[in-house]
């Protein structure tokens, strides 16, 4: 039987799965599905003789010059993304079908069977609202300014807490129905019994989460399209502005280039005025509602629903771990390596623009060189058009993401081109949770491991660049990526450290003051400069739409770099560590520490265990080339 995921994180992240029948053969579609993988050509027409699909033995190129393999997933029963349909769902019918259901559980009139039945089609229903909220989530992703997809958007998040209610009193009646070790066993798993003394979620509860998700969809929505600025007496949004100045004097001219300049000033200093009161906003909103569900914090909260399986006070020590070792690392390497190369660089080569066949096609032939795993699940993404890969614009969502779509069976993944040469390294890190999805099902996992999946990935990839291009260039590209992975140790742990600080604050005391001046402390904890006085620079989008998110990513970089660096010595070790970690086992899921060490690597919550990986990573990154550059000579 399928098994429901805990409710707080199904409410958050809408992580169940729904399996729809896949069958190859045209017949009866009763009868079990046919696996045509090899396919079979028995009278040579070059189509499958089970399926119709057309066999080829070459990769097909489509318009945009992107390579897709020839590859299809006939027992997963994926679509392509092109033929989905979103149809908004009805949430009202859903409450109404769900308590009905809980009812008929309590009063346990009809077999246990049927109630199984009933339960499976509940769960198509709810696995129904959770794809067309994925749907929903890409499309207005894609163009934020599109008012269908941001309603459809509004609609489902901020009607779900009332759903999630309903859910949960359907957790409530079968914890206390006289089949609930059967219903534990066969259909919700582990975790039932808590719900026997009733649930948590009261009307308050609901009305609080629909206010959240409402100050979520606003930080959503924020763009060049929805945001007013006032220039040389025009109050108008900056698109509009901008193209008035665009067709009245060309792109080229010196008024438009001038209204550009000064129009980004402005929006900038508006859109960070807007999210600053958004924070204030949303902090005090989850410190009610962490309140009223019965917690001692906000932060105890967020580790139960983004599932961190550690203590709050390991994640302390660690960002002191931070202060004391990786800064030190960092600034050695900046010194040496970093700043001398990567600026430099940067300030004397031409801008590289990001071309998306070039970047796409490059990337499958790595994973086809070093993985057949990986190679096998970026084929399907490509065969599947299961990705959004495109330049950044104004009223596309400047984040990237993957998402996962139940009623498809399929992750889907974006990314946002910044046309840096780092974009390969931004697709290797989306494509890393992509493949973590796609080889689980999206099931539960740690939050901080599923960021080694994507982290791990990026530097793995680095490591098979070389070659790709010239000499300098990839040089660039690897003290780059170094770089960023130890300023994300850093620079996440600072973010971590200021939100730590911030919903520990008391009601009355969370105000713009007082969160620039956490900004500001914490700045100078960390050793920043005393520019870091305002929340401007922590206005990154997890923070206002997944709190407590970006210690992962700090705590996962250290596990990835360790992963890096056994590639780095051992060539093929690394890619193996990878494959085996993001393989897991539901029935007996691991701790992230113990996940780690299930693959002999170390934890980053002990200190002495994540001063070797810099170490290692310190003398990594100057052997490298700094040797060969330096005649050997490090002095």
């Amino acid at each position: 039987m399928k098994r429901i995921v805990s409710l707080t994180l199904a409410i958050l992240f809408f992580a169940l799965n729904i399996v729809f029948p896949v069958s190859c053969a045209k017949g009866n579609e009763n009868e079990p599905p046919l696996a045509c993988n090899p396919h079979s050509d028995a009278d040579s027409d070059g189509v499958c003789d089970l399926c119709h699909e057309k066999i080829s033995n070459e990769e097909a190129e489509n318009a945009s010059g992107i390579t897709v393999p020839e590859y299809k997933d006939y027992l997963r029963g994926t679509k392509d993304f092109g033929d989905l349909v979103y149809s908004r769902p009805d949430i009202s019918l859903a409450v109404t079908l769900f308590t009905k259901l809980a009812q008929m559980i309590s009063d346990n009139v009809i077999s246990y069977e049927e109630q199984i039945e009933k339960l499976d089609d509940a769960i198509a229903v709810y696995d129904n609202v959770k794809s067309m909220n994925a749907l929903a989530t890409i499309q207005s992703y894609k163009n934020t300014a599109d008012e269908f997809w941001l309603a459809e958007y509004r609609y489902i998040s901020t009607n779900y807490p009332g759903f999630s209610k309903c859910i949960e009193e359907l957790f409530v009646a079968a914890a206390n129905s006289p089949n609930a070790s059967r219903f534990k066993a066969d259909f919700f798993g582990e975790g039932l019994e808590k719900y026997k003394n009733g649930g948590i979620y009261t009307d308050t509860v609901v009305a609080l989460m629909k206010k959240e998700a409402d100050l979520e969809a606003e930080f959503s929505a924020i763009s060049g399209a929805s945001v007013s600025i006032s220039y040389q007496g025009i109050t108008d949004t900056y698109d509009n502005i901008l193209a008035s100045y665009k067709q009245k004097y060309g792109e080229e001219s010196a008024e438009y280039i001038r209204a550009k300049t000064v129009c980004d000033t402005l929006y900038q200093k508006e859109t960070a005025k807007l999210k600053s009161e958004l924070l204030v906003e949303l902090i005090r909103q989850r410190k009610l509602i962490s309140e009223e569900l019965g917690y001692e914090s906000y932060e105890k909260f967020a580790y139960d629903t983004l599932y961190h399986d550690y203590s709050p006070k390991k994640m302390n020590d660690f960002i002191d771990a931070v202060r004391e070792y990786a800064i030190p690392v960092y600034l050695s390497l900046s010194r040496e390596l970093f700043y001398p190369y990567v600026y430099e660089y940067e300030k004397t080569e031409p801008v590289y623009k990001t071309d998306k066949a070039t970047l796409i096609n490059t990337l499958y032939g790595v994973y086809s060189e070093s993985d057949a795993k990986l190679s096998e699940i970026y084929s399907y993404m490509l065969q599947h058009d299961l990705y959004d890969v495109e330049e950044k614009s104004t009223n596309r969502f400047q984040g990237s993401f993957t998402s996962y779509i139940d009623s498809n069976e399929s992750p889907f993944l974006f990314v946002s081109l910044k046309n840096s040469i780092l974009d390969y390294t931004s697709l290797a890190h989306e494509f890393g949770h992509f493949a973590d999805s796609y080889i689980n099902n999206n099931a539960d996992a740690s939050l901080d491991l599923l960021e080694v999946s994507s982290q791990a990935l990026e530097l793995l990839t680095l490591t098979k660049l070389d070659g790709k291009f010239d000499e300098k260039t990839y040089r660039y590209l690897l003290y780059a990526k170094l770089d960023d992975i130890l300023s994300t140790i850093i620079f996440q742990s600072f973010y971590a450290s200021f939100e730590i600080s911030a919903y520990a604050l008391d009601y009355d005391e969370i105000s713009l003051e007082n969160l620039n001046a956490l900004v500001a402390k914490t700045a100078k904890d960390f050793g920043f400069s005393s520019n870091y006085n305002s929340i401007e620079y922590v206005a990154i989008p997890h923070i206002f739409i997944y709190p407590f998110y970006v210690q992962s990513y700090a705590a996962s970089a250290a596990a990835a770099i360790e992963i890096y660096t056994r590639e780095a010595n051992s060539e093929g070790d690394g890619f193996k560590t990878y494959t085996a970690l993001i393989t897991r086992d539901e029935e007996a899921l691991l701790s992230f520490e113990e996940s780690l060490k299930a693959e002999g690597l170390s934890s980053p919550f002990n200190k002495r265990e994540f001063m070797n990986v810099l170490n290692e990573l310190h003398y990594a990154a100057l052997g490298a080339y700094y040797y060969t550059s330096h005649g050997g000579n490090v002095a």
